[in-house]
């Protein structure tokens, strides 16, 4: 019962049903009394509503005054209690917001050495679900309503705004932050939010998200410490599972355990195999260069013998920080 009271939804569902279902009740007693359904019906709006005009018909009879007090009794308090509930709904869905939106920028406003997520779509959510496992704090900017309630529901710190614009990037404490990723879609976006970022904070780690090869440039260019190819990724990794699927279970670098996908956390039955490497990081033989630390996938524990560097680039003249 203290729960029924205590929702604002429910109530405002309950004294509607009761008015109905009041009215509903009081329509049958005066077609009984030989009234018409249209007659009976303006009597109870008019008495419900306590407008006051003049009674359809005379109230003459015990039984039409016994219908009429009962409606007026329940009826008015019926619409007295809809009344409050509709106002109730309405003020504590706005009080809580307000207060629902300054604890979350006061809670922000506390974050030291952070994570920035610029956009909330498929690489963003399993981004903040990875970082969230990991003990990383982190803030999602968003300006698609939808997304931010789904990323409020997974108590995730979220703000509802443009990542192009500086003061959102301040408002998410962009000063204080180590490191931004932007994972939207669209290649000049990122770009755009990159150079923002940059402007506003010199030595942070900036990750962007690319989808064509040509704007890996752009991206350096506009400040991002690394960039990252997920498409080219991922076809990647699908080769090497095609091509090769012992080494590529063996290393699980993409989530991917004899067939089926590892959930997070999962790891193998049994320890990975090594290579043969030299120390340039590649496979002996291999004719291609590879570099011996940047851009090297890694799991915590232990190292994948498959470099990734060709998707992963380092801008020139920004030294990443040590993992």
């Amino acid at each position: 019962m203290n729960a029924f009271l205590t929702s604002p939804t429910r109530n405002l569902i309950g004294g509607v049903l009761f008015v109905l279902t009041v009215g509903a009740l009081a329509v049958a007693g005066y077609m009984s009394q030989g009234w018409s359904s249209g007659d009976a019906l303006y009597m109870v709006v008019l008495t419900v509503f306590t407008v006051g005009y003049d009674e359809v018909h005379p109230i003459a009879t015990l039984p039409l005054r016994a219908i009429t007090m009962g409606l007026i009794v329940t009826g008015c308090t019926g619409m007295i209690f809809v009344t409050g509930a509709l106002v109730q709904f309405i003020t504590l869905s706005g009080i809580q917001q307000a207060l629902g939106h300054k604890y979350m920028s006061r809670q922000i406003d506390q974050l030291r050495n952070h994570v920035i997520i610029c956009g909330f779509g498929r690489t963003g959510t399993m981004l903040a679900r990875e970082l969230q496992a990991g003990g990383a704090a982190f803030v999602v900017l968003e300006r698609d309503p939808d997304r931010i309630e789904e990323a409020r529901g997974l108590d995730y710190l979220c703000l509802h705004g443009d990542a192009t614009e500086e003061d959102t990037l301040r408002h998410a404490g962009i000063e204080r932050a180590r490191a931004l990723a932007t994972v939207l879609p669209e290649d000049a976006i990122n770009v755009y939010i990159t150079l923002t970022a940059r402007s506003l904070n010199k030595t942070m780690m900036i990750v962007a998200r690319g989808e064509l090869p040509s704007t890996i440039s752009k991206l350096q260019y506009a400040g991002a410490t690394e960039v990252v190819l997920p498409a080219h990724i991922g076809a990647e990794r699908i080769a090497e599972l095609i091509l090769y699927p012992e080494a590529a279970n063996a290393c699980g670098g993409a989530g991917v355990l004899r067939g089926r996908h590892r959930p997070p956390g999962e790891r193998h039955d049994r320890p990975p195999r090594r290579f043969d490497h030299d120390r340039t990081g590649g496979r002996r033989g291999d004719p291609r260069p590879r570099q011996p630390r940047r851009g090297v996938a890694r799991l915590p524990g232990r190292r994948l013998t498959r470099p990734v560097w060709r998707h992963c680039y380092p801008s020139p003249g920004v030294t990443p920080r040590p993992s």
